[in-house]
């Protein structure tokens, strides 16, 4: 399985949609940004994860070879109420909000809307995915 790694990433259509979100006074106004936002998230965008690896033949810097025992776990953001979600990140900036990153041993791969609904739908692992948690 080759997998490519800590590759950066920006989504400036994002960026700008959670911009006006933000700025958005009233439901009026966040409506057609919100569909315009989702319109993005599941049609175009990849967005970064945190991952680790249980073994990797590469140097953790880029494309690496894994091998078909290799397990990516995904670290978890956890609700008061004991749920567990995704986290997934529009750039590395966003992704820099999370002190996780100090963890020895964390990489970064980007994956786009399919693949997070397989996870959460298929894997059962999760209840959902938080898209910047940690700002918007």
């Amino acid at each position: 399985m080759q997998l490519e790694l800590n590759r950066p990433l920006e989504n400036p259509r994002l960026k700008e949609l959670f911009a006006l979100r933000r700025e958005a006074e009233d439901g009026e106004m966040l409506r057609p940004i919100m569909e315009k936002l989702l319109s993005e998230l599941v049609m175009n965008a990849s967005l970064l994860s945190m991952v680790r690896l249980s073994q990797n033949s590469g140097t953790g810097e880029e494309a690496c070879e894994c091998s078909p025992e290799t397990t990516i776990g995904f670290p978890m953001l956890t609700a008061p109420d004991g749920r567990q979600f995704y986290a997934a990140f529009i750039d590395e900036e966003e992704l820099g909000e999370w002190n996780s990153l100090k963890e020895s041993g964390l990489q970064t791969i980007c994956l786009n809307f399919d693949e997070y609904a397989y996870m959460v739908l298929d894997q059962q692992q999760a209840e959902g995915l938080v898209i910047n948690p940690f700002s918007d």
